[in-house]
């Protein structure tokens, strides 16, 4: 019987170090295009964009939308609004006869980034707003991948939903949208569609920054986003069709 209590502190140690090396092997491991942690899980979808905002925000959003020229006709577009650092934007456009209209086998991709945050440049403690400078970026794009994007968007935009959206006082707002169609996610983690539907607009954006020589390069990205996202959709919602 006096052999009971070591045994006993035996198995309890055994088992604290089982543990230890399961959360070491979990935090370690490599986040898969599944969920399988709860600690990731969130919402697999958008969020609809406030239509009315509040006063205070409606100043910013109109230098936003102002300063990234936000009333240009687009076919797609994704705009980023992080806490601290500055805002950006990326849309694909059609400057001559309107959503995919024209003859022509290209459309405009177009990414637009300001040198400092907007929201503070507005809400800095002073009486006069700071100045922001936005750069931009265009390159044509080839129609026939912008169909195959397009097709995605609206699928992810379509399933746009209220209810666990969630959001806070800092992170990252990522607004998609199509032409009069919005839908919005703060800051999600894991890989979900949220994600994959960032890293797809990621990739438009690194397509615009590459140059002529590796543009083959960012376009197989743009592919193997789009392939990833549809994978995970029709796995997890085959009937939503759009």
């Amino acid at each position: 019987m006096k052999h009971i209590p070591s045994i006993a502190l035996f198995l309890l140690l055994s088992i604290d170090l089982l543990i230890a090396q399961g959360e070491t092997k979990l935090k370690d491991a490599p986040i898969s295009d599944e969920v399988s942690d709860a600690r990731f899980v969130g919402v697999d979808y958008l969020t609809p964009v406030k239509p009315y905002p509040a006063e205070y925000r409606r100043v910013y959003d109109n230098k936003l939308r102002r300063l990234f020229k936000m009333e240009k006709v687009f076919e797609l577009r994704m705009l980023v609004r992080p806490s601290f650092k500055p805002e950006y934007v990326v849309s694909l456009e059609n400057e001559e006869e309107g959503i995919f209209q024209s003859p022509k086998d290209k459309m405009i991709l177009r990414f637009s980034k300001g040198d400092k945050n907007i929201w503070y440049s507005i809400n800095n403690g002073e009486s006069k707003e700071g100045l922001v400078t936005v750069t931009t970026k265009s390159v044509e794009f080839p129609k026939i991948l912008a169909k195959r994007v397009k097709t995605i968007w609206d699928r992810m935009l379509y399933r746009t939903r209220y209810g666990g959206g969630g959001g806070g006082l800092d992170g990252t707002v990522y607004e998609f949208s199509t032409w009069c169609i919005y839908g919005e996610v703060w800051s999600p983690r894991g890989r979900q569609s949220p994600t994959l539907f960032i890293e797809l607009g990621d990739s438009l954006i690194a397509y615009v920054e590459s140059d002529v020589k590796s543009r083959d390069v960012a376009e197989k990205e743009i592919e193997k986003s789009l392939l990833v996202l549809e994978k995970y959709l029709n796995k997890h919602y085959p009937d939503a069709t759009k």
